[in-house]
């Protein structure tokens, strides 16, 4: 049985590309969070009559296409993260061990 090395050059990058993946994700999802949270409070406050009809709309606009936007970019760094660990596990295959 040959036992090939394990390039630990690219198991360390796989795995600093992964952690900043996750980061970004939990970031991304935060932001996320909080959108919908602004997405409830603009229902409420509209629904209270402290904005107006106008007010409302705008906000419920830019808050859904932020929401839009911030649910693709967490599916696509999703994406990125299992293609990351993909590489790592083929890193690891690849040795033979």
């Amino acid at each position: 049985m040959v036992l090939n090395r394990i390039n630990l050059n690219i198991v360390e990058f796989a795995i600093k590309e992964t952690l900043e993946l996750a980061t970004e994700a939990r970031l991304l999802q935060d932001q996320l969070e909080n959108t919908l949270q602004y997405l409830a409070n603009n229902e409420k406050y509209f629904k209270d009559g402290k904005i107006s009809k106008r007010t409302y709309e705008k906000n419920k606009n830019r808050l859904e296409n932020e929401k839009n936007i911030l649910s693709t970019r967490i599916e696509e760094n999703s994406k990125n993260i299992l293609e990351s660990m993909k590489n790592l596990e083929k890193t690891f295959k690849d040795s033979k061990i």
